[in-house]
């Protein structure tokens, strides 16, 4: 997987959007760089380290079914015509998948600029988002992210 993506890293040309935790960042930092020098635009989403968790909730998984822990998620989209989207996880192990198909470049390409986009708004905002929408804000995203009937919507079980 990874001489995958290292291989599309030297052949991209134009564009690549990098949506990775710091840590997986600095495995491909040589290939970032050359690839920076030959004059591709670079665009970073950095999760990790000092980062603020997002104030959203994941969606829990349905029907009681547990969710691997401890991964990091990841996702390359080389210029607009190959993708890579996948976690990796502590003991080293990683899942992806890798595509050509215009629709999950597209999906990864909007999330990106959504991300990006909410970032710079809290970051400008800061506390007037907080106190302007305060409860609602949560409420505004929660409507959104289904839950199981026994979970509430911070995806903790009602029992406990």
């Amino acid at each position: 997987m990874l001489g995958a993506l290292i291989r599309q890293l030297n052949l991209a040309e134009k564009e690549i959007v990098v949506d990775v935790w710091r840590e997986e960042a600095s495995l491909l930092r040589n290939e970032l760089e050359q690839a920076e020098l030959r004059g591709v635009k670079l665009l970073w989403a950095f999760d990790g380290g000092n980062a603020a968790p997002a104030p959203y909730p994941v969606w829990p998984p349905l029907g009681g079914k547990a969710r691997r822990g401890g991964g990091r998620k990841f996702s390359f989209v080389i210029d607009r015509s190959w993708c890579m989207l996948g976690m990796r996880y502590e003991d080293g192990t990683a899942q992806a998948v890798v595509t050509e198909h215009e629709v999950l470049i597209e999906l990864l390409l909007n999330h990106f600029s959504q991300e990006m986009v909410l970032f710079e708004l809290e970051e400008d905002m800061g506390l007037e988002l907080t106190q302007r929408y305060g409860e609602r804000y949560s409420r505004i995203y929660s409507k959104y992210v289904m839950h199981d009937k026994d979970t509430d919507e911070h995806g903790k079980d009602q029992a406990e």
